[in-house]
């Protein structure tokens, strides 16, 4: 009876392991999306300030057409729906179309200002890209395990990383696991996984898991110089 209700919450555990997965996969579909959209805005951009770094050169005083004004607002507008949190490009307003229109270095000038937020914002989505697959390698790493528990095999209920990467889809976390120092292999963290919820376990970054080992070291320590203190 005890084992039908630990494999009944391990089911529960594998549903929620494989939503998160595909959370985590349409996370990483609007990542692609958004970097296509400022590659080829990055791409248009560095046509026109091609163009324009021509038309600024002995034309210091000259208005820019009604065109290239139209232009450039649009390349302000689609950048700020693709960069988000970059306050210099947040201090860049669109010009008004009312009066004088700027002169071709001041185009050029915010033209250069929206061509740097772009390349900041690659380095910031290839960020996000890399961890979003290191999660994606954690999430299938837990349902490999649960998968191996569930499976019904002699010892798999154990989660030796010997069997459950014989489940795993692509690389294994390494960190989902502990080395139990009596027998010399690693096991998955089952103990860690039911401490939390899945998603938590799932989504527990390597800087979160680095402060959690900092914090028991500490505490350890805060102990032995309590006990010491004692004596």
């Amino acid at each position: 009876m005890k084992r039908s209700k630990r494999s009944s919450e391990r089911r529960s555990q594998l549903a929620e392991a494989r939503r998160v997965l595909n959370q985590l996969q349409a996370e990483l579909n609007i990542v692609e999306k958004k970097d296509d959209q400022r590659y080829n805005l990055a791409d248009h951009l560095a046509g026109f300030y091609e163009e324009i770094d021509k038309l600024a050169k002995g034309r210091t005083l000259v208005e820019a057409t009604s065109l290239v004004v139209d232009q450039v607002n649009d390349i302000i507008r689609d950048a700020k729906e693709v960069v988000e949190n970059d306050i210099y490009l947040g201090r860049i307003k669109e010009f008004v179309p009312a009066g004088n229109n700027p002169v071709y270095p001041d185009v050029l000038l915010v033209a250069r200002t929206v061509r740097q937020s772009l390349e900041r914002c690659e380095g910031e989505l290839d960020g996000k890209r890399k961890a979003i697959a290191s999660t994606q390698t954690r999430a299938r790493t837990v349902i490999a395990a649960l998968e191996c528990f569930l499976s019904g095999e002699e010892g798999c209920e154990l989660g030796s990383r010997e069997d459950v990467e014989r489940y795993v889809v692509g690389d294994l976390d390494a960190s989902c696991f502990y080395d139990e120092e009596d027998s010399g292999q690693d096991y998955f963290d089952f103990d860690a996984l039911d401490s939390q919820s899945v998603e938590q376990f799932i989504r527990t970054t390597e800087s979160d898991r680095g402060n959690e080992e900092e914090a028991d070291v500490t505490d350890v320590e805060e102990e032995e110089q309590q006990e010491e203190a004692e004596e």
